[in-house]
This record gives structure tokens, sequence and C-alpha cells, in this order.
């Protein structure tokens, strides 16, 4: 059977394969895009979170989104998972994204928003750990 010139049996169209194919991709963008990151020298760190269903559907997770801003700089460091909702998982959460970013030494200010009961215990959190 030909389809556009082409023989399908020559080709793999099962949806595992299609799955480790464009989970390949996208590592290897990720990868690319660490690479070729070069920050501003002063960065301000931005994160806020948000209480959202998991991928599983069944329960629901807090993720945190980290961003760096600087002069020219503007770059989403990732979302992540904070296992429970305390201050210190969080800033675990968010220094573990900057150190694999390699920014911890160039950031020179915080934003988020949070409820002022919160801001203590994860500002310090943050602070104590960089």
């Amino acid at each position: 059977m030909t389809s556009a010139g082409q023989n399908v049996d020559d080709f793999n169209i099962n949806h595992s394969s299609v799955y480790r194919q464009r989970e390949k991709q996208r590592n290897e963008r990720a990868k690319s895009v660490k690479q070729n990151f070069h920050p501003d020298p002063n960065l301000t760190l931005h994160w806020d979170g948000k209480i959202v269903p998991d991928i599983t559907g069944n329960s629901k997770v807090e993720r945190i989104a980290v961003i760096v801003t600087g002069a020219t700089t503007c770059q989403l460091l990732g979302v992540v998972k904070v296992p429970e909702g305390t201050g210190m998982a969080a800033a675990k959460a968010i220094y573990t994204l900057i150190e694999e970013w390699g920014v911890a030494a160039l950031i020179s200010a915080f934003s988020f928003d949070t409820t002022a009961i919160n801001t203590g215990t994860r500002f310090l959190s943050i602070y104590l750990i960089i």
C-alpha cells in the first residue's frame, strides 16, 4: 500500500513509537534551550504557585511557575510540582531549578505573589537557601 508515493509499511506509526520519538525531541529541545541560554548578570526571580489537577486527573497538586527576567532576559525555568504545600518544599523546588539552570549567583531580586501569611516562610526559605 502506498500513500503520497511512499510505502506505509516502511514506517513505524504505532502509538508507543510516536510517543518515544516526541519525548526524545522534547528532551533534545530542552537541552538545546539550556545550552543556548546566556542570561544577564542581574536577574529577578519570579514565582507563583497554583493548585491544579494532577496529570493523572485523580488528585490536585501544587505547581510553581519559575521565571527569571533581566534587561534582555526572560526565561521560563520550569513549572515544578511541589510534593507538599509548605514554604520549605516550595523553596527547595525553586532552588533546584535555579541550580539546574546555573543562575543562582545572578539573582538580585525576588518577585512573587503570595499571601502575607506565607510570605515569611517562602521568602525566608529561598533567602536562606541562596
